[in-house]
Formats: C-alpha cells, structure tokens, sequence
C-alpha cells in the first residue's frame, strides 16, 4: 500500500492532512452566513413586532468587481510592474554572477587585499539588489492596494446608493454574509454615546459632532492645551 493512502482508503494523506484547514474555512464562511441570516431574522421579528415591513437585499459583490474595468487595469499594471521588476531583477542577478566568476579566476593571479576589496563589492551589489528588490515589491502591492481600495469604495457607495433608492433596510454580501448597509433608523450611536455619559460622569461627556455647538469650557485647574 502506498505511504501516500490511508490504511481504509484511497484518500491521499496530503488530502487527510489539509482537511483541518478547510473544515476551519468553511466553518468560518458558515459562521458568517450563519450570523448574517441571524440577524436578518432577528430584526424580521422585530419590524414584524413594530408593525413595520423590513426589507433585505443580498448582492455578489465580487461578481460586480469582477466586470468592472478599474479592476482589469489595476491587475494589468500590477502585471506589468511584476514583470518589469523580474526582468530586472534577473539581469542584475547575472551580473552577480559574472562577478563571482571574476572573482574566482582572479583568486590565482591576484593578491589578499584586491580579492577582498573584490568579495565587498560583491556583497555591497547582493545586498543592495536583496533591499532593491523589497522596496519594488513592496510599492507593486501598495499599489494594488491603493487600486483595488478605489474602485472597492465605489462599489461599497453604490450599494449604498442603491438600498437608498430601492428602499432597502439591509444589505449582505452573497458570498459571505457581511453587512454591507443598515439603514439609520436601526442606528441608536445617539443612545450608546448617552449611556456611555452617564457611565463616565458629566466631567468626562463625550458628544456627537454637531458643527454649530459651542465648544465645551476648559477645566478651571491644570495647563489648557493649544488647538
């Protein structure tokens, strides 16, 4: 029997042993649908209970993405980027190599403070093309980072847009269950921030923005602090 089978089966152990990994995988997106229908029950009973319709919409978010063109273009500069810094790369790696063939056929005819300076400069080229090759990459993906953010904001304002328009009280992600959108009438900030007052003492009031309020007055001890 093979090493690669169970003793039961014919399951490849590599199969067996990845099982954990996504067993844990789809028992976190079930989670996640799990407590996105939750909630969406949850607050069914309670509009039922209020009298008052509550209206669910689920949308595929990454389907969307994926027929955008600000997606295509970011994938492609992010191709053309990482292929740029590989051919780089490669042609500076083959000089090393050149290098290092220099330096070992000079070892015969040359002497012990040539050959040093040789073997530092060598390193000095390895060392710098190592960090080089780290700050590209780095630049590549906070690029593509900075690409996907843009267009992932628009999709998320849209939703918003949408839900607004179609008169929709929440709004989940298809493939995983996420809130995308609550309408305000569920937003009680205004009754959290009165409770965490009352909590901390009227000293300590935290408040809401509110462009047109006074500025509250400084304490009468201790240094004030410039704006």
């Amino acid at each position: 029997m093979s090493t690669d089978q169970t003793q039961s089966g014919s399951e490849p152990a590599a199969v067996r042993r990845r099982r954990p990994i996504l067993w844990r995988a789809g028992r976190r997106r079930a989670m996640a649908l799990s407590a996105g229908t939750a909630f969406a029950i949850f607050t069914g009973a309670f509009s039922s209970a209020a009298g008052q319709e509550l209206r669910i919409a689920v949308v595929d978010l990454a389907a969307v993405a994926e027929k955008m063109p600000e997606k295509k273009d970011v994938e492609a500069r992010v191709q053309t980027d990482v292929e740029a810094l590989d051919r780089e790369v490669q042609s500076r790696w083959k000089e090393l190599e050149r290098l290092n063939r220099d330096f070992k056929t000079a070892e015969e005819t040359s002497n012990a403070e040539a050959l040093a300076a040789r073997q530092k400069d060598i390193i000095r080229k390895e060392k710098e093309l190592g960090e080089y090759w780290e700050k590209r990459s780095a630049e590549i993906k906070r690029s593509a980072t900075d690409g996907t953010g843009a267009f992932s904001k628009l999709i998320r304002s849209s939703v918003a847009d949408m839900a607004k328009q179609k008169g929709f009280d929440l709004v989940f992600d298809k493939e995983n269950g996420r809130l995308l959108y609550a309408s305000d009438r569920f937003d009680r900030t205004g009754d959290l921030v009165e409770v965490v007052n009352r909590a901390r003492g009227s000293s300590l009031s935290l408040q809401l923005s509110a462009p047109d309020a006074a500025p509250a007055a400084a304490p009468a001890a201790g240094p004030q602090r410039a704006p």
